[in-house]
């Protein structure tokens, strides 16, 4: 398992591509956790994490990653930690 925390982000900043503001005040946290799956070696969870003043609380979106013979990761999905599931998956 391998944990990353950011901080000090020079602001101006968008959440994604939708250009969602975060908070002017620069104190945005991003944690991340990337681990493999313990049955397949070709996945990879991360779940990322972000700690803004702008949202009610913190923002968590799990991603699965999944490489295959002959072809690069990939992302697989797409899913928000509370169920719910994104419109878009991009490709990592």
């Amino acid at each position: 398992m391998l944990e990353v925390e950011t901080r000090s982000m020079k602001g101006p900043r968008v959440m994604d591509s939708t250009g969602l503001p975060l908070h002017k005040d620069n104190q945005t946290i991003v944690k991340e956790r990337m681990y493999l799956d313990e049955k397949s070696p070709n996945i990879l969870y991360d779940e990322i994490t972000t700690i803004d003043h702008a949202f009610t609380r913190p923002w968590t979106v799990k991603k699965k990653l999944s490489a295959g013979p002959g072809r690069e990761t990939s992302l697989a999905g797409v899913h928000l930690c509370r169920g719910q599931s994104m419109a878009q998956n991009r490709r990592q």
